[in-house]
């Protein structure tokens, strides 16, 4: 389904009960502010409520972004912005804090926005019930947060490494561990984090880590490079030790609970490459054969929730190649649930 060429799509969950959650940023009224809202659409494609969750005066530095917790909770993060701007209709701190915003399944407000001052917070992920930030300035940190809203602990990057790394993705795993992957100098490094806040071992990767995921036990590193070679998707297993390592034209990856991978997002290749939990390929979305390529359209960026195995939402840029596979019409945005094995 199409929706509103105006917006930018952001960011997309999984619900619960499996319906979609979709960010947007796109124009508030008259033009004068950036309005973001959330949108859940059901199974059915049909759009359950649409409301905006925040309202700022100007573009900001880096947009907020979306998770879902174990009990079923949607929360956003707005990092900080410079310029006053408003979190679900109240005011934040002279425009110099981030703010977590929780809702329910209907888009109700639970509790009140709790602002993050004096940082400013880059992405989001869900523990359980808990939260966990990647939080960019000042400097690098990663932070858990209770299901109450209490900070439990925050693991800064190094500060006696004279080239610490910088952090690109996270992700916790069912026993409450949290894994930051991100670039150190020309190479990558996978750090774990142990549930009370200990780093307990870090591992390099051959090319600077993009994303990661992780489930039963297995945790899923995708990798890419400036030029000379390809990107990569990355299996360690909970001590660290490679597992396997396969060629996938993906930057971001998501996975099933059953260990399955869903490699996707790439700046020249548009859709999903599926592998299993010993790395072998199960299958592509789109399959071989029909058009997948962005070259002749430029940029189209895929984002992917996984429902449950193989069966997936995948919002994208209206370009041409999403256009093709997705049947859509000429909405800015497109929203599609897909099952390429059933």
């Amino acid at each position: 389904m199409g929706f509103d060429p105006v917006t930018n799509l952001l960011d997309l969950a999984s619900t619960l009960d499996g319906d979609a959650v979709v960010l947007t940023r796109e124009p508030g009224e008259g033009g004068a502010t950036i309005d973001y809202s959330l949108t859940r659409v059901g199974v059915d494609g049909a759009v359950a409520w649409k409301r905006v969750v925040g309202t700022f005066p100007v573009a900001p530095y880096s947009d907020p972004s979306l998770t879902v917790t174990k009990n079923g909770t949607i929360v956003v993060l707005f990092p900080m912005h410079f310029d006053v701007g408003s979190v679900a209709g109240r005011p934040l701190c002279g425009g110099n804090c981030g703010a977590l915003l929780r809702l329910g399944p209907d888009g109700e407000e639970l509790g009140e926005v709790k602002e993050l001052s004096g940082v400013f917070p880059g992405l989001i992920v869900a523990d359980g019930d808990a939260l966990v930030l990647r939080i960019d300035y000042p400097p690098q940190q990663v932070m858990h947060v209770s299901e109450a809203g209490a900070v439990d602990w925050v693991v800064p990057r190094s500060t006696t490494d004279p080239n610490p790394p910088h952090w690109n993705g996270l992700a916790a795993d069912d026993s409450h561990h949290v894994y930051a992957a991100g670039a150190q100098g020309a190479a990558g490094v996978v750090q774990r984090i142990e549930p009370g806040g200990t780093l307990d071992w870090g591992t390099a990767t051959a090319n600077g880590a993009v994303h990661v995921a992780a489930s039963g036990g297995q945790v899923l590193v995708t990798t890419s490079c400036q030029s000379g070679c390809s990107t990569s998707l990355t299996a360690f297993d909970a001590s660290g030790a490679t597992r396997w390592v396969v060629s996938s034209p993906g930057t971001r990856v998501a996975v099933d609970d059953i260990g399955n991978a869903y490699t996707f997002g790439s700046d020249s290749w548009w859709g999903v490459d599926s592998f299993d939990s010993t790395g072998k390929e199960r299958w592509k979305w789109p399959e071989p054969g029909r058009s997948n390529t962005q070259s002749q359209q430029g940029t189209c960026a895929l984002l992917l929730a996984v429902r449950a195995p193989d069966d997936f939402y995948v919002a994208s840029t209206a370009c041409a190649a999403a256009q093709a596979q997705l049947g859509a019409g000429s909405g800015g945005w497109l929203l599609s649930r897909v099952q390429p094995a059933r």
